[in-house]
This record gives structure tokens, sequence and C-alpha cells, in this order.
């Protein structure tokens, strides 16, 4: 029994070593059973309530859509997720303190991904509505015009969350190209084209990797693990594909073609992403300012040919696509629901003492317009000051001035941001990041009533702050110590 016991003992310290001589290997392990575990309960729960999926996608998701009162699933996919989140945290640090090659990185971020890869569409619906923009072109109708309601009774429209059913796109004309050519490639099949469309997301979420790496410098592993093995990339770019995944892969193609100085190409790439998605236009006007301000001489001439790089690119765009420039006025159209979790909300209601008689929609539109004034000023004030940071910063603090300021925080918002910001963050600036992809993973969590939901996305934000504040506290009173240290 004493050598059985002692045996046992040995057995158990030689794994011990190994784990911690190699922890990547059962890091990618233990995430893939977690990955599966949100994957798997996430199919329960449904991308949305109040809707049926278009395939029992291997027979993880059922069909009738989930049922009413039956929160088990929510709470199992909720507790995986944040699981998830831990070991993403537990990688990312051991990642900074440790020397790990980018291929053993990689490793772990392509097995964690699997799962989100072949499981059905979580969260969200809107590679759904993309299918149904494209079906809607192959239709001969506009997208900007029309909504995936106008399809009719269609087993696609079941699928798409009911408040996203009347809402035409908002994509630019080579986002639609991209919902029409999906659908083209599939012969007119709804689920052919959410396939495609979850490629073109596995590619994006690649690319999204390996230029953040381009970025980085020597921090290259360290980029990786922050961006390709991010919980909100394996959620909004993997599993419910948007298309501002392909768009902020062009946009760090295009950061990284600036720090180059290969500016046209930079001033092309970001302008082929904002023809995507529009919010990428800004990314255009820092790269062009960036370049402006960067020379001495020559500086209004260079300004005159990326003007006219980036118009030229615009306007092909928009030419080449039917109703190109219909996207300008969709915009205004996928801001109607008014959810509780906004700045431009809390604007509102901290202007009801003041403005008594108000109704809701004056207060909401008074927040909405003071936002976005707010963020117009930031991005003023982000282009006056480029000369003082990096541009890929000024691409990011731009971006995810626009995210947050929005009338709608959706949790793909933080991405437009943080994915620029992350390659290059350290101290502070990297705690904020890593806190916003937190958060973004915990908006509004499905699965529960829109109390709960609500109330779970409450807690999660105060307990996010909490450990902002406090790594922060920590590591200001541990630079002072040190610089108590070296004052001696």
């Amino acid at each position: 029994m004493n050598d059985l016991a002692e045996k046992a003992l040995h057995g158990l310290d030689v794994a011990r070593r190994r784990v911690r001589d190699q922890p990547m290997p059962y890091l990618a392990g233990l995430g893939f059973v977690t990955s599966s575990a949100v994957v798997v309960a996430g199919a329960r729960v449904g991308a949305a309530r109040a809707t049926r999926g278009l395939t029992t996608w291997l027979g993880l998701e059922n069909p009738r859509g989930a049922r009413a009162g039956d929160s088990l699933p929510g709470t199992v996919m909720l507790a995986a997720l944040v699981a998830l989140l831990l070991l993403w945290l537990l990688v990312v640090e051991l990642v900074r303190r440790t020397r790990q090659p980018e291929s053993r990185v990689w490793m772990v971020g392509l097995v964690w991904l699997a799962p989100f890869a072949i499981g059905p569409p979580l969260l969200d619906t809107s590679v759904y509505s993309y299918a149904a923009y494209g079906l809607l072109q192959r239709a001969g109708r506009d997208p900007y015009v029309d909504s995936p309601s106008d399809l009719g009774r269609a087993h696609l429209v079941a699928a798409i969350d009911p408040g996203a059913r009347g809402t035409p796109s908002s994509a630019g004309p080579l986002g639609t190209m991209l919902q029409h050519l999906s659908v083209s490639i599939s012969s007119g099949s709804a689920l052919g084209a959410v396939l495609v469309l979850r490629a073109l997301g596995v590619v994006a979420a690649i690319m999204i990797g390996r230029l953040a790496a381009e970025l980085a410098g020597s921090r290259r592993a360290e980029a990786v693990s922050l961006t390709a093995l991010n919980p909100l990339v394996l959620l909004y770019v993997v599993s419910s594909p948007h298309l501002e995944g392909t768009m902020l892969a062009l946009v760090l193609a295009a950061l990284v073609a600036a720090n180059q100085r290969r500016w046209l190409r930079a001033v092309a790439l970001a302008s082929v992403a904002a023809a995507i998605t529009g919010q990428a236009f800004v990314v255009v006007l820092v790269i062009v300012v960036a370049h402006r301000l960067g020379r001495r001489s020559g500086g209004w001439r260079r300004l005159g040919r990326d003007v006219l790089v980036a118009a030229g690119i615009t306007l092909a765009a928009a030419v080449g696509q039917p109703g190109g420039f219909g996207w300008v006025p969709a915009i205004g159209k996928q801001f109607s629901a008014h959810p509780p979790f906004t700045i431009a909300g809390a604007i509102g209601r901290m202007l009801s003492p003041i403005v008594q008689d108000a109704s809701f929609d004056d207060l909401a539109a008074g927040g909405r317009i003071t936002a976005l004034a707010a963020a117009a000023c930031a991005i003023g004030y982000l282009l006056v000051t480029a000369r003082q940071r990096a541009v890929e910063r000024t691409a990011g603090y731009a971006l995810l001035t626009i995210g947050l300021l929005a009338p709608v925080l959706n949790p793909w918002y933080l991405l437009w941001g943080t994915l620029c910001l992350a390659p290059v963050a350290t101290g502070p600036r990297r705690t904020a990041v890593i806190a916003l992809c937190v958060t973004g993973c915990l908006l509004t969590p499905p699965g529960f009533s829109g109390g709960v939901s609500d109330a779970i996305t409450g807690v999660a934000l105060v307990l996010v702050a909490g450990v902002v504040a406090g790594v922060l506290v920590v590591g200001h009173r541990r630079d002072a110590r040190v610089a108590i240290s070296a004052g001696r």
C-alpha cells in the first residue's frame, strides 16, 4: 500500500512538473473542453429568443427554439463562458510573464477556435440577416430599402431576431457584395450562405492574429494571445461572423502598412475596409492626417494624393454595387432599440431632472445627440494631436470612441478599437483593453429574461470595474515603490 501511495505521489509530481514546464498543451485541451461547453450550451439557448435555427447543427440546436422559462442552458453557457474568460486571462498573463513560442500560442488559439467554427452561431443572429440581404439581392431587391421580413414566411426569417427582421442593411457596398456573393456561391441556399460567411470569419480571425503580431514587433506571441485567443473574437468574428471581422483584418493591414511608411497602401486598405462597414472611414481619416502631419515638406501634395486614392476607391465600390450609397441613410434605422447599458442612455436619464416635462423619446434623443457631439469632439482632438501618438493608437481610440458613444452598444462594437490597441497596449492600456473585451462577452447574456439578463450584466460591469481599479492601484503602488528605490 505504501509503495502504491509512493508511486501515485511520484506520478502526481511528474505530472505537475510537466504542466509547469509546458503548460500550453494542457491549456489548449482545457480551453477546447470549455469552448465546447460554451457551444453546446449556447446551441440549446439559441442565438436569440423567439427564433428557430436553420438546422439542428449536428443535433446540437433545438429546431423549435429555446423554451420560455428554461434558464438552465443559459446558466451553463454563462458559467462556461466565464471559465473561458478566466482561461484566456491565464494564458495572456502566462505569455506576458514567460517567453512562449508564437507557434505554441497559435496552437492554443486554433484548438479553442475549432468548436466555435463547427457549432451554430451564438449570441447574435446578424449572420442570418446577412444571408437574408443576399437573398434579397438575388431576387433583384434593394437591401438598403427592403428588410429580411420582405422575404415572407421563409425559414431564414424565423432564425433572425424579431427586432432585426424589419431592419434594412447598413453594410457598405463591398459588405453588401460579400452578402450577395455568399448566396451566389451556395446557389441560393441560406444555410450555405451562412457557412460561407463562417469560413470568411475564420479566415478573418486568423488574419487578425497574424497582422496583430506584425504590428506588435517583438511582442508577437502576446499580441496573438490578446487577439486570436480573445473570446470576444471567437464569439463575434468566428461563431457569429460579423462583417466587422473582415473590416478589422483590413484595418490592421492598413496600420501595418502605415508603420512601414507605405502610406498609399495604407490609405487603400483602409478605404476598402470602409467600403465593407462605414466606421472604418475614421481610420482612413486618421491615416491621411498622420501622413500629412508627419511630413515637413510636400505635405499638401501628399494629402491631395491620399484623398484622391480614398475617394477613388470609395466611388468605385459604390458604383460597382447597385444602390452603393444607400447604406448612408440606412444607418439611422439601426438604432431603434434602447438598451439600458449605453452612455447615450445614461446621458438621457441624467437630463430627466433638468427637463422634467420631456418625454422618454425626447430624453433619448437628447442623450444620443449629446453623445454624438462628444464623439465628434473626441475624434477631432485625436486628429489634431495625432502627431503625439502612434497611428494605431489614434485609430484605436477613434474607433473605441465611436463604439462606446454609439446610440446602441452592441458587444462587437468593442472589437473595433480594442483590436487596434491590443497589439501595442502595455500597462494600464492593456488592462483597459482586456477589461473591455471581458465586458463585451458578458453584455446581456442570452437564456434569461430581460430583467435577469440586465441584472447579470450590471453585476458583471461592477465586478470588472472593481478588478480593473484594483489592478491599476496595485500597479501604481508598485511603480511608486520602484521609483522610491531608484531614488535611493
